[in-house]
């Protein structure tokens, strides 16, 4: 299993290779294949299908219905009756829904006022809804809804890769920071090594004493103790940031040991992004998380005007024209009429009216009051929502600048703290100083280029925090 690793690994990182001795594995790349490969990243994409699919149910409220029905009772020999009816129902928009349909029938104990032609009757009409379900029913607020839900599912598209993607990133600028820090340890432990053998060289010709080779014996092996500790460090940071490499067949990856991160930039720049400073001038327009609560309301809203609907009473009227077999020009044989086409409308017809209301419309009030209280609790969190994305924006601007203004500082500190052990060790050589305060010099050097590692691996995670907290992560 781990050569299979190997192997996919090495297929893998071969575009960010070039050569055997550039194993570089670069941010701009590495997160691009988070984007395209993580799992997280992939579940994003799921989302839009899922909203697709609640579309498709939503509109399969409108499609046209087949129905049929047939009852047949036969008893002591006799044929009671045969009743038969079957056709197509179509629902539209507006609340109306139109029939075409055919009824036939026979028997000895028929209902006289069920009384068909011989061949059976052909039926066309309509369902017309004149109070509750007149300007909106279930099936349209479904619709509605689906369409809601589908920008819904983008903007949480958005909100999963910004989350996956700002913790990829900061795994990526911990792996930098700590390849940093190995890289000053093993630079440690070699001046270390080199000042062991100048002392010890010093003392064979009796310029220094023994005690001066066994600090600086000592001074070695506390630098590789360091080593060794930064070593670990680096390996765990590693480990850490292979949890966000995938294959494209879902296979995870483990970087290598001879896979290295780009080097901390050296120059940074406190400059906000364009797409940061958007977000800030307009925050419900482009941030996701408002975003998904104003789509939110507006789901809300089609729930309430439902909600509100059901307050009216049902008043539906069907209307029915009637034929004699498939033939509605025919007149009124059914009784005996002549070939008249405007029976069709006066005498060959079939309709009615349903009324119904509760009297006290508890159900239909409490439901809408339930509504009202959803969208005054999502409102209350918008208003939360924005002041928390307004004052993170600001606290990361705050931390951004700050961390320039320690950088500078750092540096600046970094470069005495070279000139010193420099002074230091020129002393030191002509007898003037001793061993402890030039191991006391490299020490504080060394503190200071890690804090200045550590500093500007903290600004590019300021970076990323600061696109998150916007919303443009992506």
């Amino acid at each position: 299993m781990k050569d299979i690793f190997k192997i996919a690994c090495f297929f893998f990182f071969l575009p960010f290779w070039g050569n055997t001795q550039n194993s570089i594995l670069p941010f701009g790349e590495y997160m691009q294949q988070v984007r395209q490969n993580h799992p997280i990243g992939k579940q994003a994409g799921l989302l839009e299908a899922q909203a697709d699919a609640t579309r498709r149910i939503a509109k399969g409220g409108f499609d046209p219905k087949l129905f049929g029905d047939y009852e047949h009772k036969t008893f002591d020999g006799k044929n009671y009756f045969r009743i038969g009816e079957g056709g197509v129902k179509v629902p539209t928009w507006f609340g109306t829904e139109f029939k075409a349909g055919y009824n036939w029938n026979n028997g000895v104990f028929l209902d006289p006022s069920s009384n068909l032609p011989a061949a059976g009757q052909a039926v066309l009409g309509g369902k017309i809804t004149l109070l509750q379900g007149l300007l909106i029913d279930d099936r349209r607020a479904a619709l509605k809804q689906a369409r809601i839900f589908r920008e819904m599912t983008k903007v949480q598209q958005q909100q999963l890769l910004n989350d996956i993607l700002f913790e990829a990133a900061k795994a990526y600028w911990d792996w930098s920071f700590a390849y940093e820090l190995l890289e000053i340890q093993k630079n440690a432990l070699q001046f270390s090594e080199t000042r062991l053998q100048a002392v010890v060289a010093s003392f064979e010709q009796g310029d220094k004493p023994a005690i001066d080779t066994l600090e600086s014996k000592i001074q070695v092996q506390n630098r590789q103790l360091q080593l060794q500790e930064a070593a670990l460090f680096f390996q765990n940071a590693r480990l850490v940031l292979s949890n966000f490499l995938w294959t494209k067949n879902d296979v995870p990856l483990e970087l290598t040991e001879e896979m290295f991160p780009e080097q901390l930039p050296i120059t940074l720049s406190a400059e906000i992004p364009s797409e940061v400073v958007g977000v800030q001038n307009d925050l419900m327009k482009f941030h996701p998380d408002l975003r998904f609560y104003q789509l939110k309301l507006s789901d809300l809203e089609i729930e309430r005007r439902l909600k509100a609907e059901k307050l009216k009473p049902k008043l539906n009227i069907e209307y029915n024209f009637l034929a004699d077999r498939l033939d509605f020009q025919n007149g009124d044989k059914i009784n005996g009429g002549e070939n008249n086409p405007a029976l069709l409308f006066q005498e060959n017809y079939k309709w009615g009216v349903e009324f119904s209301m509760p009297l006290f419309l508890r159900k239909a009030r409490g439901n809408l009051q339930l509504t009202d209280i959803k969208m005054a609790t999502t409102n209350l969190q918008l208003s939360q929502k924005r002041q928390e994305v307004k004052n993170k924006i600001e606290a990361y601007l705050q931390q951004m600048n700050l961390t320039q203004s320690q950088l500078r500082t750092t540096e600046n500190m970094t470069e005495n703290y070279r000139l010193l052990l420099a002074a230091e060790n020129e002393k030191f050589r002509i007898g003037e100083s001793s061993l402890f305060l030039v191991n006391s010099r490299e020490q504080k050097l060394i503190d200071a280029e890690i804090k200045q590692a550590k500093l500007r691996a903290t600004f590019q995670k300021i970076q990323v925090g600061l696109q998150r907290a916007a919303g443009t992560l992506k």
